[in-house]
């Protein structure tokens, strides 16, 4: 959704002031999300007595650079607190293990409120070789969007509006920070939809172009290239450039994860949304006979909307979330179709004689499911997992391979498989941990990546790399890789974009550290290991049952909550205090940031304190929360410890409330059935 930035000042500098921007004619006046970002204080003038001192704090020489050229539509974020939330994206690695290997927090995080504010920032980081970063949601649990040697994060969540719609020839183009439940809300008041879209509707659509693009609905639609008519991409140099599928650099964008250009928008072809999709749930005794019969309707002619494969796990997992056992524990085939009458479903293959349909509305409560694949997280509280490619011939040995791993180091793997046209699949492989228990939680990082080198061994491939499974680079598609490599020397030849990533990853010390995760070293470690199989798998448990470094306090309300959650930024896109601030300090997810941060050590200021009351106790936040998290408690908790040190500005937070509460992306907000507790000017909220 777009709204109005606001414009509370960043460290150490002048408010940026923020120009009017229009809209294409043919958006304007169609819906809130098309309303192009404006003056922030058109209608929040009085939000401007809020901070009129700004933060105090010590800003980076990159950060002083860019507030000396004067970009206009562009916000400077250099304050400490806020910068470290940008140090990490959805893995929760060990931080010990982040700290010693990487320069991963930012020297200046930019927040452009205008495409035109990016040109001059790239060409001033090309010309000093300062590494640019693109973020969206932060939703990638590879560390994509984490810096490696400090330098520049382009945040482009202000950058979230629809630029043109078409409802007669069905296309959407929208900016690259457009969340996908945004765009899915938008098309849906017009019928439509987008033909395929992630698990994480979250997470934005510039990002998910490049981080992979295989998700729901990939076996009747494809990969998102499909439906993408054109990319408008940014270069080092600073030249936007339109890119369709007839040119040879369109593909090398999707999954290059940044490191090519900075994605500005992108235009979709829609379709029809389906009135009444028709799940199907169906079971079976083994793995090999639900694969084999997946891969048979994955290659029919006529393919279901989305087809999915559960795990036992994955099944007795939901039943202990929902808390009660819906699901019987077995091996399931999720497929979906997009009407009762889709011919796809009446001339799907007959069902082998060790199969049986399950009830109907277990069908119904599984589709309903697939948004929130982190919701099992709370179970331990943590999750880790592998996630690759896993081609049809070598499917079923590959499942196979994960149970037997998983088996040897007693872990019970929740296997999940999004299938694509011809058989092919997703996998994603994860299991319960416990953060609270480092040593533990460390180990089973480790068994993360023990578990993908196995399945690669078996036939797989990765889906991402980042900066965690860059060990495993080697797999990479040899003809993608010439392709990728061959786009970059013509858009980055600054080569700026996420540095040292790739081809070799680098961080302190001169990367020298950081070699120890090359495919020569780790790679060939986890190899090693493998081969040992009982042996090694008994060591690393013997190391992950120590309690030495157990953490004391995981009975803490706030850090017990900060493991539960997911961190994949549901709550941001939906939270009416960031679309008043775009300041992450004031989210659930900053919130539990802020609390780690407070409970390692890290110094939380007072004005990061006042970011963190700004609060309208709304509930957005716990509406779409994939760990289903009590949050209010929480808050309350958090803020009376911030009030000991700081105090409380009671007058200031009711001023805040009642800016937002009269702005349009609160009431658009409400419009949707987000807002439960609809502050009505009063501190009280959703109390």
């Amino acid at each position: 959704m777009n709204t109005t930035p606001s414009d509370l000042p960043s460290i150490s500098e002048e408010p940026v002031s923020v120009e009017p921007k229009g809209a294409d004619d043919s958006a304007k006046g169609a819906s809130p999300l098309l309303t192009p970002t404006i003056d922030p204080w058109s209608f929040h003038s009085g939000m401007k007595d809020l901070f009129p001192g700004g933060e105090v704090g010590q800003q980076t020489e990159i950060a002083r650079g860019l507030e000396a050229l004067h970009i206009p539509d562009l916000k400077i974020v250099s304050s400490p607190g806020l910068l470290d939330f940008y140090s990490r994206d959805q893995a929760d690695v060990p931080e010990f293990l982040r700290d010693m290997l990487f320069e991963s927090v930012p020297d200046a995080v930019l927040q452009p409120f205008a495409v035109e504010a990016i040109p001059p920032v790239l060409r001033y980081a090309t010309k000093r070789r300062i590494p640019i970063v693109v973020r969206g949601a932060g939703s990638s649990p590879f560390g994509g969007s984490m810096p490696v040697t400090g330098g520049i994060v382009l945040d482009m969540n202000a950058l979230d509006c629809v630029l043109r719609f078409d409802s007669a020839q069905r296309t959407v183009k929208v900016q690259a920070g457009m969340r996908w439940a945004d765009l899915d809300w938008f098309l849906e008041q017009h019928g439509l939809c987008v033909p395929c879209t992630p698990s994480s509707r979250f997470s934005t659509v510039g990002g998910w172009v490049a981080t992979g693009g295989i998700g729901i609905a990939s076996i009747s639609a494809g990969h998102l290239s499909r439906s993408v008519l054109e990319l408008e991409v940014i270069d080092c140099e600073g030249v936007l450039r339109k890119l369709t599928p007839r040119d040879r650099d369109f593909k090398s964008l999707f999954g290059s994860e940044g490191q090519l250009a900075v994605i500005a928008s992108v235009t979709l072809q829609a379709k029809a949304k389906p009135a009444s999709p028709a799940p199907r749930l169906t079971l079976f005794p083994d793995h090999a006979s639900a694969l084999n019969y997946s891969i048979g309707l994955a290659s029919a002619a006529q393919r279901p909307m989305d087809l999915t494969y559960f795990s036992p796990a994955k099944f007795d997992a939901l039943n202990r979330i929902l808390g009660k056992d819906y699901f019987p524990v077995a091996h399931g085939v999720l497929s979906c179709y997009e009407s009762e009458e889709d011919p796809s479903m009446k001339n799907a293959p007959p069902l082998p004689k060790q199969a049986r349909p399950a009830h109907q509305y277990l069908a119904h409560l599984l589709w309903n499911e697939r948004f929130f694949p982190m919701k099992f997280r709370k179970l331990g509280p943590g999750l880790m997992g592998a996630e690759v490619l896993a081609p049809r011939a070598h499917l079923v040995d590959i499942v196979a391979k994960a149970e037997k791993v998983c088996s040897s180091h007693d872990i019970e793997p929740m296997i999940e498989i999004h299938f694509l046209e011809g058989g092919d699949g997703m996998l994603l492989c994860y299991y319960i941990t416990d953060q609270a228990r480092q040593l533990k939680y460390t180990m089973d990082s480790f068994r993360g990546l023990l578990i993908t080198s196995a399945l690669l061994d078996a036939g797989a491939r990765p889906y991402s790399f980042g900066v965690w499974n860059h060990t495993f680079s080697d797999h990479a598609d040899p003809e993608e890789q010439e392709e990728r490599a061959r786009a970059k020397r013509y858009l980055d030849p600054g080569s700026i974009m996420n540095q040292g990533k790739s081809p070799r990853l680098r961080g302190r010390w001169g990367g020298v550290p950081a070699t120890l995760f090359s495919p020569g070293i780790l790679g060939s470690a986890l190899k090693l290991v493998n081969r040992f199989g009982f042996v090694a798998a008994e060591a690393v448990k013997l190391v992950s049952s120590s309690n030495a470094f157990d953490r004391q306090d995981k009975e803490d309300i706030l850090l017990r909550t900060a493991d539960e959650c997911a961190m994949c930024g549901a709550c941001i896109g939906v939270c009416p205090a960031y679309l008043a601030t775009k300041d992450e300090r004031v989210t659930a997810r900053g919130k539990l940031l802020t609390a780690r941060q407070m409970q390692n050590g890290g110094k939380v200021t007072k004005e990061h304190a006042r970011r963190t009351f700004l609060c309208l106790r709304c509930k957005a936040c716990e509406q779409v929360c994939q760990s289903k998290l009590s949050l209010i408690p929480v808050y309350d908790e958090l803020e009376r410890r911030l009030t000991e040190v700081y105090g409380k500005n009671e007058e200031e937070i009711k001023l805040f409330v009642e800016q937002v509460e009269n702005s349009p992306a609160y009431d658009a907000l409400v419009d949707r059935g987000l807002v439960l507790g609809a502050a009505s000017k009063s501190l009280e909220g959703g109390k």
